[in-house]
């Protein structure tokens, strides 16, 4: 039995000494070479070099000491939410003012799962029907796909059939009148003077 026990307590050393060796990596960047002789030492030289390493780590260790620091803040981060009975820093009252806050959503979450309870489950002989027409739906499904490719094609040449006119017939052809009602100005403009000038050869003849 003692037997068993220092083992045991080796096993439990041995464990120990791989996290604080992982510490000291995580924060120094190395490992002490002294590892093989701390196992040649007593379970109680084991133990109290354990704890002086820890206390180095705490005493030199920024990092580590914000770590404390925030454990002694907020406990409940450093459980693992796993855990069957998980911790919590709420007393009685506080806890039954949560559940009293949700006690409106029960009777319809109740109500809910009594729906998908009684929600019947279709025959077999339906499922397989159901089940037998998927390869159509995949084909309508394809088909679909295709529409919806040749209706975009569609899509993308009537609006380029739609700019095509705008800017052909419609922009050139105002451009075309413009030029029409550029002369027609011209011509008036000839005229009037035109007319002018046989005013004033009337009037001094």
């Amino acid at each position: 039995m003692d037997h068993d026990a220092d083992d045991t307590a080796r096993l439990t050393l041995d464990l120990l000494e791989a996290r604080l060796r992982q510490a000291e990596y995580t924060i120094y960047g190395h490992l002490d070479g002294n590892a093989n002789s701390r196992k040649r030492k007593s379970v109680a030289e084991r133990l109290h070099e354990l704890e002086k390493g820890l206390d180095v780590i705490t005493a030199k260790s920024k990092v580590a000491q914000d770590l404390l620091k925030l454990r002694a803040r907020h406990p409940d981060l450093f459980y693992s939410p796993d855990s069957e009975v998980p911790p919590s820093l709420l007393d009685l009252p506080s806890k039954s003012a949560i559940v009293l806050s949700s006690a409106a959503s029960f009777p319809l979450t109740a109500s809910s799962l009594t729906s998908i309870r009684d929600t019947p489950i279709p025959e077999a002989e339906r499922s397989a029907k159901i089940i037998a027409t998927r390869p159509q739906v995949s084909e309508l499904e394809a088909l679909q796909a295709a529409q919806t490719k040749t209706i975009a094609s569609l899509k993308e040449r009537t609006a380029a059939v739609l700019q095509r006119w705008y800017s052909v017939d419609i922009l050139q052809s105002g451009e075309h009148w413009a030029e029409i009602e550029g002369r027609i100005d011209t011509m008036e403009q000839g005229v009037r003077r035109a007319e002018i000038a046989r005013q004033e050869e009337e009037a001094t003849g």
